[in-house]
Protein backbone atom coordinates (compact mmCIF):
# COMPACT_ATOMS: atom_id res chain seq x y z
CA UNK A 1 0.00 0.00 0.00
CA UNK A 2 1.50 3.81 -0.97
CA UNK A 3 1.82 6.17 1.47
CA UNK A 4 0.97 9.57 0.99
CA UNK A 5 2.64 12.73 2.61
CA UNK A 6 0.52 15.67 2.65
CA UNK A 7 2.01 19.00 3.95
CA UNK A 8 1.03 22.53 4.93
CA UNK A 9 -2.20 21.30 5.93
CA UNK A 10 -4.07 24.45 7.60
CA UNK A 11 -4.56 23.86 11.26
CA UNK A 12 -8.32 24.47 11.75
CA UNK A 13 -8.83 22.36 8.48
CA UNK A 14 -6.49 19.07 10.82
CA UNK A 15 -8.48 19.91 14.06
CA UNK A 16 -11.72 19.98 12.11
CA UNK A 17 -11.07 16.04 10.23
CA UNK A 18 -9.67 14.76 13.03
CA UNK A 19 -13.23 16.07 14.70
CA UNK A 20 -15.05 14.68 12.15
CA UNK A 21 -13.09 11.09 12.36
CA UNK A 22 -13.25 10.95 15.83
CA UNK A 23 -17.54 11.27 15.77
CA UNK A 24 -17.60 9.16 13.41
CA UNK A 25 -15.84 6.50 14.91
CA UNK A 26 -12.73 6.09 12.84
CA UNK A 27 -9.23 6.35 12.44
CA UNK A 28 -7.96 9.77 10.78
CA UNK A 29 -5.87 7.20 8.12
CA UNK A 30 -9.66 5.93 7.70
CA UNK A 31 -11.33 9.23 7.55
CA UNK A 32 -8.91 10.78 4.81
CA UNK A 33 -9.57 7.68 3.21
CA UNK A 34 -12.93 8.07 2.58
CA UNK A 35 -12.49 11.48 1.88
CA UNK A 36 -10.40 10.35 -1.24
CA UNK A 37 -12.80 7.80 -2.42
CA UNK A 38 -15.75 10.08 -1.89
CA UNK A 39 -13.57 13.04 -3.93
CA UNK A 40 -12.63 10.46 -6.71
CA UNK A 41 -16.44 9.06 -7.00
CA UNK A 42 -17.61 12.32 -7.20
CA UNK A 43 -15.11 13.25 -9.84
CA UNK A 44 -15.88 10.08 -11.90
CA UNK A 45 -19.84 11.09 -11.88
CA UNK A 46 -18.94 14.53 -12.92
CA UNK A 47 -17.04 13.18 -15.64
CA UNK A 48 -19.98 11.07 -16.44
CA UNK A 49 -22.24 13.87 -16.52
CA UNK A 50 -20.08 16.09 -18.89
CA UNK A 51 -19.57 13.10 -21.62
CA UNK A 52 -23.46 12.66 -21.43
CA UNK A 53 -23.97 16.30 -21.76
CA UNK A 54 -21.54 16.30 -24.77
CA UNK A 55 -22.65 12.69 -26.15
CA UNK A 56 -26.75 14.28 -25.94
CA UNK A 57 -27.12 10.60 -23.87
CA UNK A 58 -30.88 10.42 -22.61
CA UNK A 59 -32.37 11.22 -19.57
CA UNK A 60 -33.53 7.71 -18.38
CA UNK A 61 -29.21 6.82 -18.81
CA UNK A 62 -28.48 9.53 -16.24
CA UNK A 63 -31.19 9.06 -14.01
CA UNK A 64 -29.72 5.44 -13.80
CA UNK A 65 -26.48 6.48 -13.25
CA UNK A 66 -27.97 8.61 -10.34
CA UNK A 67 -29.61 6.27 -8.90
CA UNK A 68 -27.10 3.80 -9.18
CA UNK A 69 -24.45 5.88 -7.23
CA UNK A 70 -27.07 6.64 -4.81
CA UNK A 71 -27.56 3.22 -3.88
CA UNK A 72 -23.28 2.67 -3.52
CA UNK A 73 -23.08 5.48 -1.04
CA UNK A 74 -26.01 3.68 1.43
Amino acid sequence: MATLLVKDVPDELYIAFVNYAAKKGLTLEEAVNKAIEKYIEKAEFEDLIQKSLKRKISAEVIVDAIHSERNRNR
